[in-house]
């Protein structure tokens, strides 16, 4: 819960981001989310009417008879007052579907922090890098979807290399490898520590080994470049395909959309509940 003494500071922030935001730069990556709500709400909606049009009656006690001498015909623009809730409710109905019910960013954010935090990274299970119990963990894995035998497998692994166990359960490396040796899985491993080659890390001839005798490739990946053309190159040697795809860091643009749409929809209520005049008929 949001303490209420941060109200006042959350709100002053939604609307200084409302002020400064910019069309032209969002990028609307939930429009499917916000299309489909919008399908049904007005699914809703033609069903309610469908629904009370089949169960209209005749003109009776269920019903309400205005007399003739009203007028009708002619009626001035300013009676549209009288639905300002009707209107103030439908004009913040697209900012509501415009705002996603849940957004992952900020659970990223937390992850990242809590990885990068080294109190919190020690209450891990298991700290450190355990790169022959990933190995193993994914011949099982193999074996448990029954696809050892099929063709064109392969194991990819990216580390920072910073691992000496060499033994994983009472097993060395190599006994660990042995079943994707005879498997033919090969094992790709893109070693990721920034300006160093290859030997820049005490373990590298621990891996560069183990893992080329898998029938696969070590790469000492110092910079951004050697990453992509280790790619390419398992790419090229793979039977399938690996695609890249670049992510970029960007932030939510959602709550002055959600404020706008309740800040708007909360007016309408007050409007319904406290001014007989918006609830008059027709």
């Amino acid at each position: 819960m949001v303490p209420l003494t941060a109200v006042p500071a959350a709100l002053r922030r939604t609307v200084l981001d409302w002020r400064n935001l910019r069309a032209a730069d969002l990028l609307f990556t939930h429009r499917s989310d916000a299309i489909l709500a919008f399908v049904v709400l007005v699914g809703l909606a033609l069903g309610v009417l469908v629904m009370r049009a089949m169960a209209s009656r005749k003109a009776g006690r269920t019903q309400v008879a205005l007399p003739a001498v009203l007028n009708w015909s002619g009626g001035s623009w300013l009676s549209l007052v009288r639905h300002g809730a009707l209107i103030l409710f439908l004009a913040g109905l697209p900012f509501f579907v415009v705002t996603p019910f849940t957004t992952d960013y900020d659970n990223i954010l937390l992850s990242l922090s809590l990885v990068g935090d080294w109190t919190e990274f020690m209450k891990f299970p298991d700290q450190g890098t355990t790169i022959g119990l990933a190995m193993e963990q994914g011949i099982q894995l193999f074996r448990a979807f029954n696809f050892l035998e099929a063709s064109g497998n392969l194991m990819l692994i990216f580390s920072d290399g910073q691992d000496t166990q060499v033994m994983i359960h009472g097993k060395p490396v190599s006994e660990v490898l042995r079943l994707a040796v005879e498997n033919k899985v090969p094992v790709y491993f893109v070693r990721t520590s920034y300006n160093k080659g290859l030997g820049g890390v005490l373990p590298d001839d621990i891996w560069k080994p183990a893992v080329e005798a898998t029938g696969g490739k070590f790469y000492p990946a110092g910079d951004e470049a050697t990453i992509l053309n280790a790619i390419h190159d398992i790419d090229r040697r793979s039977a399938g395909r690996v695609e890249v795809k670049r992510y970029s860091s960007q932030q939510p643009r959602f709550a002055p959309y959600a404020f706008l749409a309740t800040s708007l929809w909360t007016c309408a209520l007050v409007l319904q509940l406290t001014v007989p005049y918006f609830r008059k008929f027709p």
